[in-house]
């Protein structure tokens, strides 16, 4: 074959350099599918290397004896790598659609290498009957009678790819599965320019434009890459689950969560933190290779790790102990300065123990809420079974199907005066009882809303039941109802216009309702909490701090707020058994009655606690002692 044309060949080496630059700078270089990657690059890149050596040396003819033997080693070299690119790029195929457990089996990986040792064997032999080339001093590269049978292996790869690629569309979105597919779009466009003009060497180029495409498309960083870390991170374990959930394939993911990393990271500094991180990841994979035991990582920030596992009998107990002694000593010097990783670990068969892609990533993050204090390990089945964690996954179910079904009780609190022993104002509250979970009461209710999202929900369902009574004079003897209001509700942009037309649906009077919000809410004030509560003031609501003690009081601050009232937190009524905390809750009620401002103590559960709350000079309380949920 005379005249090759190689500025084909010559123009896919810089996209390779581009490739393995790119990939390597966005730390696409862990995981199996990355691996997997870079070794198709590798064998795509020797093959244009050989590619274009074999030219080179047949620039001029006859040939001379070191130019044929050059040329036909490379010509082998080419076959091997060109051939084994197919075989690679092929198994790629199932690490990126998340189907390696199809082909897990060593057996299966043999029978699908089949097409590829035939072309080694064909190679073989034909050292000794030219059947698939030859390279002749006059001629140069020819090709054998046989070499359509390498096209035949070649295309066992391609339609079975194409076919898998299709099969599982669902796991990739249109610009993946366009990308992937044109690796062999491409190549069969290829093939046919080449075997009708072999002097054009565009294979090789065509190749390499298919993985440039797979490195903008599918190799993303920002889906799977931590960037701090350089870990694959957790938008690729999200996409890895889902995958995962479309395959059918049965999991086990061992969960890693580090308590404290946030205060760990704020204390060693951020660059001494992600040390520690990668320190951690590297004794997990260390340990897998000892323990033979195949398995993915990802990192989520500020400390958890998830690692899949297709052994779903694995039990990490056994490495617990191992690994924490090694980032100890890792940690040598800040474990002296009294910094330690609280760390959780739970294992969840998937979907055995959930099923539900969602449910299980919310798992993910809440896990260590649910399991039992002193325990470093558990298994998922035992945190599911638990009644806390059944109501706060099926909340959202569990609340619609109250307020539809009318079954959320609202009951009033009363709030007593010390100094008529009249009740003038009482509480909303809110519970609701499920036939499988019992009563849930207005703090979990409350709590769970706000994680949910649901709070807006709740909180609309309240205020306008609690308006409702009020214009039907069910609450005669009250003054005031004190309505709670969520975070959420407190930064809507059009929650006073929604109050406003309330009003005018139930016709009460602003002066008979108060709303109350958490301390939590005016730590992280902002312009439209400051714009609702102002308005709600001049519409003639009264307003309520709710929970002061509890978080960063702050009297400078209650002062700018346009508030009538103070709760105090009953965790500081609890705390008087201590002359000085007596002394200093004290205090905090007299400079918070000369604002002045009314003092509402929560805690007034007996009649010791409520006599003394009056001493001091609380002008209302409320607890146990001072009188029934009406």
């Amino acid at each position: 074959m005379r005249d090759r044309i190689l500025f084909l060949d010559i123009g896919a080496i810089p996209i390779y350099i581009i490739i393995w630059y790119t990939t390597i700078f966005r730390k696409m270089t862990k995981g199996r599918t990355n691996v997997l990657f870079l070794w198709v690059t590798a064998f795509a890149f020797f093959t244009v290397v050989c590619d274009l050596l074999a030219g080179l040396f047949m620039g001029e003819y006859p040939l001379d004896h070191i130019a044929r033997n050059i040329v036909r080693i490379t010509e082998y070299l080419y076959f091997i790598t060109r051939n084994g690119t197919n075989a690679i790029y092929f198994f790629f195929v199932f690490a990126v659609t998340r189907t390696w457990h199809r082909i897990s089996a060593l057996w299966k990986k043999i029978l699908l290498l089949l097409p590829y040792i035939g072309v080694l064997i064909m190679l073989a032999i034909n050292e000794g009957t030219d059947a698939v080339f030859t390279v002749t001093a006059d001629a140069g590269y020819m090709r054998g009678d046989y070499i359509l049978l390498l096209y035949v292996f070649a295309a066992f790869y391609l339609i079975t790819g194409m076919i898998w690629l299709v099969t599982c569309r669902r796991s990739l979105d249109l610009g993946g599965l366009l990308a992937l597919s044109a690796m062999y779009l491409l190549n069969v466009a290829a093939v046919i320019i080449q075997f009708f003009y072999p002097e054009m060497l565009i294979e090789c180029y065509f190749t390499s434009i298919s993985l440039l495409f797979i490195v903008l498309f599918v190799q993303r960083p920002e889906k799977q890459v931590d960037l701090d870390t350089g870990l694959p991170g957790y938008h690729g374990f999200r996409e890895e689950i889902g995958k995962i959930k479309l395959a059918g394939e049965n999991i086990q993911i061992i969960i890693v969560k580090i308590l404290n990393a946030y205060d760990m990271s704020r204390y060693m500094g951020e660059k001494p933190f992600f040390g520690f991180i990668r320190a951690v990841e590297e004794q997990i994979r260390l340990y897998a290779k000892k323990d033979r035991l195949s398995c993915e990582l990802y990192y989520e920030q500020p400390g958890t790790f998830y690692i899949i596992t297709s052994d779903t009998r694995y039990n990490p107990v056994q490495a617990i102990q191992e690994i924490r002694d090694e980032i100890e000593t890792y940690m040598e010097g800040s474990a002296d300065a009294g910094i330690r990783a609280d760390t959780r670990i739970v294992t969840v068969q998937f979907p055995q123990d959930i099923s539900d892609v969602n449910e299980l990533l919310n798992f993910g993050h809440d896990f260590a809420r649910f399991a039992d204090v002193d325990r470093l390990y558990s298994h998922a089945d035992m945190i599911i079974a638990r009644k806390d964690y059944q109501i706060e996954t099926h909340f959202g179910e569990i609340l619609e199907q109250a307020i539809s079904s009318d079954r959320v009780l609202i009951s009033y609190d009363p709030i007593r005066s010390v100094k008529t022993n009249q009740y003038p104002a009482a509480d909303a509250i809110a519970e609701l009882t499920d036939e499988q979970y019992g009563i849930i009461d207005m703090t979990m209710m409350m709590e769970m809303a706000e994680k949910k999202g649901l709070a807006i929900r709740l909180g609309s369902y309240l205020i306008e039941r609690v308006f409702e009574d009020v214009r039907d004079r069910k609450l005669t003897g009250y003054d005031v109802i004190n309505i709670p209001l969520s975070t959420v509700q407190c930064m809507q942009l059009d929650f006073t216009d929604r109050i406003w037309k309330l009003k005018e649906k139930y016709d009460i009077h602003p002066e008979q309702i108060c709303f109350s919000f958490k301390e939590s809410a005016y730590e992280n004030t902002s312009e439209v909490l400051n714009e609702n509560l102002s308005r709600l003031s001049a519409q003639g609501y009264k307003l309520m701090l709710d929970g002061f003690g509890k978080g960063y009081s702050n009297l400078e601050k209650i002062m700018e707020l346009p508030i009538q009232a103070v709760r105090l937190d009953k965790s500081w009524v609890l705390s008087s058994v201590h002359q000085e905390r007596r002394t200093l809750i004290k205090g905090v009620i007299q400079a918070l009655s000369q604002v002045p401002l009314i003092v509402i103590a929560q805690g007034a559960d007996d009649d010791q606690a409520g006599r003394m709350l009056a001493d001091m000079g609380c002008e209302l309380i409320q607890g146990k002692a001072v009188g029934d949920n009406l």
